[in-house]
């Protein structure tokens, strides 16, 4: 890319409210991090395809994780049949996490993260054991943990505990990191799943805004330093195709944030006032049909991240809409970053489209409608409370709705019309999902765990139960769960048994019994 930035005059170097930006030179001395969201089957095939993406140019590793392990269940549980490998890679133990990490040291790549969330202290807990038992400094890197849960009673579905048990374990992680781990970032509040459920893009923005002053009044509330929080704090939202609308929107949200902070909170520091990005192309923009033109709308939808500044960018696969990426997809999605950062010439300016009376506009009016639906949230006592009641997750239902019955009316390019009828393309060998890896996972995590020493893991058990019995940080209860070789299922099942659970049908596992002295 040429380094050399567009002169700019004084008025568009970044001030505060930050709208066109957080630093004053944009993407010339550093460009965005490209990442890609993968996982799938075992570790070591995950580990197989970091390894060929970073080859590609992938600067940061995302994890998918199973449905089973974001529901803190292991191979082998009965809710878990049919899911193990499914729609991401089954971690659930440090040694799972060892293999998936093997030969990538963790210092190597820029960014780290994951999306699972009511796992998130437990996935930290595990990447802390490992790096431990690898002899790697536990300051030579960083990870990017999602760790908003409140998102998951709305819009994922995949929430554990009650909701006031799930913020705490939230908050435990960003109290922990701001003591031991300053270069982790231990919240990326989410909009992008409320997004992808439905919702609106002013609901989007105007629902993080309401979780993220939820998550930063707990923290004030354990008397953690609001600024050095703001600092690690990080969104992460959609982008679709209408990039204009969306460039907009990454410029409202930087604005919400800064003033947020300082309204509320009286922060004044600068580095915590602006909000670092997170951004991937909305999957659910992605179509079944004619899946090649699911390219122009990724490219569009990473245009408009690109023109809103964001610091992270992760594409959608073009076959998404029909099960995992192939390897050629995935590398698609990594080459279309590419060519617009080094081909496009957008990153040699800074917030190119600021001052254009249409995208001025269109960002001072999702500010309007964010901080009035964040305002609706605060009326009904806050996010939590909005989150309980059902009325947070009642708007994105009915957004959603509306949302349907309009796509019902004016079909996207290349897909059936209105009474038409029509079948999803399936003309494209997608990614071959191995069936009868399900059933071997959980064969021989059986066989692992059953070699494991009882009394060490009766220890550990008892050691982790006690500390769930008391109000103070569990982050240090979990590391030592995971170098006791504890599954991801039995630190859950002891956390159940205190706080309770939200999961339907959810049953735990009896505990281990004593071993004698």
């Amino acid at each position: 890319m040429n380094k050399t930035q567009v002169e700019m005059p004084r008025s568009a170097v970044p001030v505060y409210p930050y709208r066109s930006g957080i630093t004053d030179v944009s993407y010339a001395d550093q460009p965005w991090i490209i990442g890609q969201y993968s996982g799938y089957t075992s570790p070591e095939e995950t580990n197989l395809r970091f390894r060929k993406l970073i080859a590609a140019g992938q600067q940061g590793v995302a994890v998918a994780m199973d449905l089973p392990t974001q529901l803190g269940m292991d191979p082998g549980h009965p809710l878990a049949e049919g899911e193990v490998g499914r729609v991401g890679v089954s971690i659930a133990c440090a040694d799972d996490m060892a293999a998936l990490f093997a030969d990538i040291p963790l210092s190597s790549v820029r960014q780290i993260s994951t999306t699972a969330n009511s796992i998130a202290p437990m996935f930290g807990a595990m990447i802390l054991a490992v790096a431990e038992r690898r002899g790697e400094a536990l300051d030579s890197f960083s990870i990017r943990l999602q760790n908003d849960v409140l998102k998951e009673y709305v819009a994922r579905g995949t929430q554990i505990f009650p909701a006031e048990h799930g913020a705490r374990l939230s908050v435990d992680v960003v109290e922990y990191c701001a003591t031991h781990l300053p270069k982790w970032v231990p919240m990326c509040v989410s909009g992008y799943h409320m997004r992808d459920a439905g919702s609106t893009r002013e609901q989007e923005v105007g629902f993080t805004l309401a979780n993220a002053q939820e998550y930063l009044d707990l923290a004030v509330a354990r008397g953690v330093d609001i600024a050095r929080f703001a600092r690690s704090m990080s969104w992460f939202m959609g982008a679709s195709p209408e990039f204009l609308k969306e460039a907009a929107k990454f410029r409202a949200c930087r604005e919400l944030w800064a003033t947020l902070l300082a309204d509320r909170y009286g922060v004044r520091d600068p580095e915590a006032l602006k909000l670092r990005i997170n951004c991937y192309t909305l999957g659910g923009e992605m179509s079944a049909f004619e899946i090649s033109n699911n390219s122009v709308r990724v490219t569009l939808a990473a245009v408009g991240a690109v023109l809103g500044g964001v610091q992270s960018l992760f594409c959608s696969s073009i076959d998404e809409a029909l099960g995992l990426p192939t390897d050629e997809t995935a590398r698609l999605s990594i080459q279309t970053q590419r060519i617009i950062l080094q081909e496009a010439g957008i990153a040699e300016w800074i917030d190119p489209v600021g001052g254009a009376p249409a995208i001025e506009l269109a960002t001072d009016e999702i500010v309007q409608a964010a901080r009035e639906i964040a305002g609706q949230v605060g009326e009904q006592g806050g996010a939590i409370p909005a989150i309980e009641s059902g009325w947070m997750r009642g708007e994105i239902d009915r957004s959603a709705w509306e949302r349907n019955l309009h796509e019902r009316e004016h079909a996207r390019i290349g897909e059936p019309g209105p009474g038409e009828s029509g079948a999803a393309d399936i003309s494209v060998a997608g990614f071959p999902v191995d069936t009868t890896y399900g059933p071997r996972r959980a064969e021989e995590f059986a066989q692992w765990r059953a070699r494991r020493p009882r009394q060490q893991v009766q220890r550990a058990v008892e050691r982790l139960a006690a500390a769930a019995a008391e109000p103070g940080n569990l982050m240090p209860a979990f590391i030592d769960a995971f170098r006791s070789d504890l599954t991801i299922g039995e630190v859950t099942d002891v956390l159940i048994r205190q706080f309770g659970t939200v999961n339907v049908g959810r049953q735990v596992e009896p505990e281990p019994a004593r071993v004698a002295e």
